[in-house]
């Protein structure tokens, strides 16, 4: 049998390659994809702000838009989910819409918490009224 012996210089020439490919497709990933999204994402209305992060153990983008005022809410969110879905699949990512709470937002969700619930359980949202 011939003597095969672990040749290092090979192998750790090997791994900086795989370490070099793996950032530089992040790195284009990066610039070619997440950047020109992110820039449309803020030219509509209402957006403040934008944070990309990728959600732990799945190739999922997170995307957590802050809002300011917008007139039609609907509307903003349709044309950010029509943005996200040209440029990932339908699974590819997650929207999470952040705002500013106000202590009167809250305490009157407080109020009006369980009349949803049974609405939601129930069908019978005329009895809120």
């Amino acid at each position: 049998m011939k003597d095969i012996s672990f040749r290092w210089p090979i192998m750790v020439l090997v791994m900086l390659l795989t370490f070099g490919i793996v950032l530089g497709f992040n790195f284009w990933h990066q610039q070619r994809v997440k950047a020109p999204l992110v820039e449309k994402l803020q030219q509509l209305e209402g957006v403040r702000g934008i944070e990309v992060s990728t959600l732990e153990k799945s190739k999922k983008l997170r995307f957590v838009v802050a809002l300011g005022v917008t007139n039609n809410m609907p509307d903003t969110y349709r044309k950010m989910d029509e943005l996200l879905l040209s440029a990932c699949n339908e699974d590819g990512y997650q929207l999470i819409l952040s705002d500013k709470k106000s202590p009167y937002l809250e305490q009157v969700y407080d109020k009006i918490q369980f009349a949803l619930m049974e609405g939601e359980r129930t069908g019978n949202y005329t009895v809120m009224k």
